[in-house]
């Protein structure tokens, strides 16, 4: 078989190529994944509702690309025997991106809303579907081997961000369109006609251009051969055999079949139940990929440092904290306080499926034997793809049986005959499949327990720790709306809510404190008067912070401690000279601290805390810190009457003891050691 020069696989790649082979990956990425925001989730489920489907045949349509999965056996089969997974990829991507203009032309082509429609719709689909198991088998092989193993979670986030970013900008235009033209006085016949437009226009300026950016990278050959000397039927089940791959996988394929129960609903529900214009649910999808662009890079970054599990965990509470938010959307109707809570369950969604997504879509990568990987990563997408195919289907007669049906709880006043009464908990059509999903998602997320990673990080340490390598995002943390008012709660009491996904806002409090001192730091470094200066705004920002939260007195160690680790990570970042930034955060504390009448002596242990943990962290020598402290002391008691700069020095010692016992840091670290801080 003659293959082009430019299909054939490579024995070796130069640094070059592999940096060249990136660049068209993110292009690549950017346009396929970019044009699937008009043919996938809320603009599809219109489109389908314009054509004359019901809840069940949106069901099936969402299912539809899952439930063809099982065809990565076939699919498997082919890429071993062949041994070209490009020429694969390319002709696959050919094909699956073609057909999409036969279904942008179904109004043109038959009249709408109609059963028929519906069909032809549907049909389209499943053919597509057919296509992209021989696209995603060969394309998950073919990128382990081209996306070095070191950077994967960083570069997959940053495509992703691109991606998100192009499919928000295409989506949104492409709703604002579909409303004008459902907007004007047409014939029903046509009102659908406006989606045929936006489908046509992304697939001439994005989905054709997917098999050329295909064709510009290179491919590695492949290492091993899975078939060589083996069955077939033994080479696919060994990652059944693994048992910690098999708890993965079980895992996987029950959270994809939870979720979504409800999530190819969501925009159906906005639509039908609530009365939303398709612009105003693309403008919350938009919403949601915001935030999903700001968290992707940092999701990224962690799951290099910290491993997929913790970030999966966390990320899946959080997921399940919006899905309970949804039911109290409807009540049973729209009231004025549905958009605001759309917009920050949006944002929640969007923090915590771009965890989810980068945390997935490399944790089968890792835990994946060198030289199975083509069978290890099309199990994992089995075991996905089946629970997501069944969940739709499931959701779908479910949205149609809970219907007509409600369950509410009510208080009733009575006085003088007449009754007085709200209902504070009401639950009506798709408002169970929220709930559901929640409950069965509780259940679900606990298997997790039984995933077992190299490296893998408590998730009760992780929420503290997790959060500190964050850092210059405190501009785009704070134009995320609902971020401000979380970081208005102490930490402690959100530590003690039993609500998943709480855990989760107790990191996102503690990194506001720290990047708010980083902020001050960052915008000083750049004046003359770094010491002056720094002292002035770090205290006004901690005064700030402690006046608007409850209860601050209470928590002057956290806050010191919070306040000098931000510091201290943002003048690491910009060089600056360590001493006088501890010497401006530590003033900044007591300055703070005794207006507010906080306890001095819990503020000077946090300090301590935090400067030992940021050096933990790799941040400031540890040695030096220690010498800094004695320097600083007496400064910082400057203006405490009850406490000398002994005393001062004290408590800092105390407070950087138990910081490098709890964090196990030995204050002398050898070559090494790193890999325990």
């Amino acid at each position: 078989m003659f293959v082009p020069g430019f299909l054939r696989p490579r024995d070796t790649l130069s640094d070059g190529e592999v940096q060249s082979g990136l660049k068209w990956l993110t292009r690549e990425g950017t346009a396929s994944m970019g044009y699937e925001a008009i043919t996938s989730g809320g603009f599809m489920a219109a489109f389908a509702i314009a054509l004359g489907a019901n809840n069940t045949q949106i069901g099936i349509l969402a299912s539809l690309p899952f439930l063809t999965q099982p065809l990565r056996i076939p699919a498997v089969i082919l890429i071993e025997r062949i041994r070209n997974r490009k020429l694969i990829s390319l002709l696959a991507a050919i094909f699956a991106q073609s057909i999409w203009i036969p279904i942008a032309l179904i109004p043109l082509l038959i009249d709408s809303p109609s059963s028929v429609a519906v069909f032809a719709l549907m049909a389209g689909v499943a053919i597509r579907s057919l296509i992209t198991p021989f696209w995603s088998s060969a394309w998950m092989g073919w990128m382990k081997d081209l996306v070095p193993a070191e950077i994967r979670g960083r570069y997959f986030a940053r495509r992703l961000a691109w991606a998100s970013a192009v499919g928000m900008i295409l989506g949104l235009g492409g709703a604002v369109f579909v409303d004008y033209w459902t907007g004007r006085d047409l014939d029903p016949a046509d009102a659908a006609l406006g989606y045929t437009y936006v489908l046509l226009v992304g697939a001439l300026l994005l989905g054709i251009s997917v098999p050329f950016f295909i064709s510009k990278m290179p491919e590695p050959k492949m290492q091993v051969d899975l078939f060589d000397r083996r069955s077939m039927l033994a080479s696919l089940s060994e990652p059944v055999k693994d048992s910690n791959f098999r708890q993965l996988l079980i895992f996987q394929s029950s959270w994809a079949l939870v979720m979504n129960l409800a999530i190819p609903f969501f925009a159906v529900y906005m639509i039908k139940v609530l009365g939303l214009s398709v612009t105003v649910v693309m403008l919350l999808t938009a919403v949601s990929q915001i935030s999903n662009i700001l968290f992707l890079r940092v999701w990224g970054g962690m799951v290099d440092r910290l491993g997929n599990k913790v970030i999966i965990r966390v990320s899946s509470s959080l997921y399940l904290l919006v899905l309970l938010g949804w039911t109290f959307t409807s009540m049973p109707d729209r009231h004025a306080l549905t958009i605001p809570m759309l917009v920050a369950f949006h944002i929640l969604a969007g923090i915590a499926s771009a965890g989810l997504n980068v945390a997935n879509g490399t944790v089968a990568m890792k835990l994946a034997r060198s030289g199975h990987e083509t069978a290890y990563l099309a199990a994992a997408s089995l075991a996905v793809n089946f629970g997501a195919g069944v969940g739709p289907l499931i959701g779908g007669q479910f949205a149609d049986y809970f219907n007509s049906r409600s369950f509410k709880v009510s208080l009733d006043f009575i006085s003088s005959g007449e009754v007085t009464g709200f209902s504070p908990f009401y639950l009506t059509g798709f408002d169970f499949l929220f709930a559901i999903a929640f409950v069965l998602g509780v259940i679900v997320l606990g298997q997790l327990r039984t995933v077992r990673e190299e490296g893998e990080v408590d998730q009760r340490q992780v929420i503290d720790e997790l959060l500190a390598p964050w850092r210059g995002l405190s501009r785009p943390m704070s134009s995320v709306p609902g971020f401000g008012l979380i970081s208005q709660y102490p930490l402690t009491y959100l530590t003690r809510a039993p609500i998943p996904g709480f855990d989760v806002a107790i990191g996102v409090t503690a990194y506001q404190i720290a990047d708010a001192a980083g902020v001050a730091t960052r915008a000083t470094l750049r004046s003359r008067t770094v010491a002056t200066r720094l002292r002035v705004d770090i205290a006004h920002t901690v005064h700030q912070m402690l006046v608007a939260t409850e209860h601050a007195g209470e928590h002057a160690g956290e806050v010191s401690r919070y306040t000098v680790r931000g510091a201290i990570h943002a003048a690491a970042d910009a060089s600056a000279e360590m001493i006088h930034v501890i010497e401006a955060a530590g003033y900044g504390v007591m300055r703070a601290v005794d207006h507010l009448g906080s306890d001095p002596a819990a503020a000077l242990y946090g300090f301590g805390y935090g400067v030992a943990q940021a050096a933990s962290e790799g941040d400031i020598d540890p040695e030096l810190a220690s010498e800094m402290m004695n320097e600083v002391a007496e400064g910082m008691v400057q203006s405490i009457d009850d406490i000398d700069a002994a005393e001062a020095r004290d408590y800092i010692e105390n407070g950087m003891i138990a910081a490098r016992e709890e964090l196990e840091f030995d204050s002398e670290p050898g070559p090494g050691s790193g890999e325990n801080g």
